[in-house]
């Protein structure tokens, strides 16, 4: 608990008291409100947990002799409110960085193997496979060069 203000020489306060309060000693209407909250973003399909401590500002006025206690549980729990949204942004991130991440991988390897296949393609056409008739043209020029012995055809 932290606890901050003054007061002054003709009694008055004016303080506030920052209390880490646990949800069971809320009450059931502001449970029920965090609650819900959870459930309706659940609905949505993003997980989210409540924490069992509520952060609550106090802010006590009044005099010394009549001190007035005021809290502010629309203030607590917009504040909930927020870890629930940054519990929902931190998922939706992971998610999203787990997709680009697949989807890198996913390339990479079709990459690969678009690279191999182009490769083993080029050496079929380069090492094995060679033209035949160019094979046959050239014996053919060969064989007509070569001097005819009498006789043969």
């Amino acid at each position: 608990m932290e606890i901050g203000g003054a007061h002054g020489f003709d009694q008055s306060l004016d303080y506030i008291i920052a209390m880490k309060v646990p949800r069971a000693m809320l009450g059931d209407q502001a449970n029920g409100l965090l609650n819900n909250a959870a459930a309706q973003v659940n609905a949505k399909g993003i997980p989210v947990k409540m924490s069992d401590i509520v952060n609550l500002n106090v802010k006590m006025g009044g005099s010394i002799s009549n001190p007035l206690l005021r809290t502010d549980l629309k203030e607590a729990l917009s504040a909930e409110a927020g870890g629930l949204r940054q519990q929902a942004v931190s998922l939706v991130q992971a998610k999203v960085d787990s997709a680009k991440q697949q989807f890198r991988d996913t390339a990479r390897a079709v990459g690969k193997q678009v690279a191999k296949t182009a490769g083993d393609e080029l050496k079929k056409q380069i090492l094995g496979k060679k033209d035949s008739t160019a094979v046959s043209l050239q014996a053919w020029r060969i064989a007509e060069k070569r001097p005819r012995m009498p006789g043969r055809g």
